[in-house]
């Protein structure tokens, strides 16, 4: 009689081509001798446990499958379709893991099994585990909620809005930052060139998209009327220096001034600065 010397597991988590959850997934293995060599075209008996917590913790599900090896010494079964010995693969809890797949071999086909390794689950098969995770509500669960799983327990996070990006802290936490957003324009100051013009500075943030800015100046504050510099088109993140000069100085007196910056997230005003001009 041969005896087993190694078994080359392969989790084919086929389910993702399969429109209903289904209650099994695919294993493919290679069997070999003692020698390294394939056992080809040969009948073995193949015992499955899954395992709840660590390799060696408790079997919640253990099968028997008795294929026929290929012409590579490769079998192919559906882990969840065997002939049950103990416990039941749909009412698994795939979220109460890690789960660890035990394999044990006779390769003359019958049931004396010799163990050949045991290796951690470390993608759940989703489908199985969507099928428990649909069935959830969460108060205040809205359509288009993410649902998550944290602490060992279900949280619901809010969907978020065009420009906003998914982010998780390091506690492990989601939560939606604005990844493009609307700009953020600050007047900065201002100074009279004498007999040239006045210069206006300021900054903005143009939210990493493209964004035009240009200065206003104005008599009063309400803006009603209006002297305005020339569009400076700026992109990226972080504030950006910006300045332009109006020509020629304008008349003595009090006026104000305001940096205006807009992207397709919006248009903003930034706050105002008093000029005074004394020529």
């Amino acid at each position: 009689m041969k005896k087993i010397y190694s078994l080359l597991p392969l989790l084919l988590f086929s389910v993702l081509a399969i429109a209903q959850s289904p209650q099994s997934f695919n294993y493919q293995a290679i069997v070999r001798d003692v020698s390294g060599n394939a056992l080809v075209d040969q009948a073995v008996g193949v015992q499955i446990s899954i395992l709840q917590g660590s390799a060696g913790g408790t079997a919640v599900y253990v099968e028997r499958f008795t294929p026929t090896t290929n012409d590579y010494g490769l079998i192919n079964i559906q882990v969840g379709a065997g002939a049950v010995q103990s416990g039941t693969f749909n009412t698994i809890d795939w979220a109460n893991g890690p789960y660890f797949l035990k394999t044990e071999i006779d390769d003359t086909g019958g049931t004396t099994y010799t163990k050949m390794g045991t290796n951690k689950l470390i993608s759940v098969p989703y489908a199985l585990y969507a099928e428990t995770a649909d069935n959830l509500e969460i108060d205040g669960q809205t359509e288009g909620d993410l649902l998550y799983y944290i602490s060992n327990e279900w949280k619901s996070l809010p969907k978020g809005i065009p420009g906003q990006v998914l982010a998780i802290d390091p506690s492990g936490e989601p939560s939606w930052i604005n990844l493009l957003s609307a700009p953020v324009p600050v007047a900065k100051s201002y100074e009279v060139i004498s007999g040239q013009g006045l210069k206006l500075s300021g900054e903005v943030d143009p939210g990493r998209i493209p964004t035009t800015a240009h200065f206003e100046l104005s008599t009063d504050e309400s803006f009603a009327d209006v002297v305005s510099t020339t569009d400076t088109i700026i992109c990226g993140c972080g504030n950006i220096s910006i300045s332009s000069v109006l020509e020629p100085v304008p008349s003595n007196g009090t006026w104000y001034f305001r940096l205006v910056a807009t992207n397709q997230y919006g248009n903003v005003n930034s706050n105002i600065l008093e000029v005074v001009i004394n020529e």
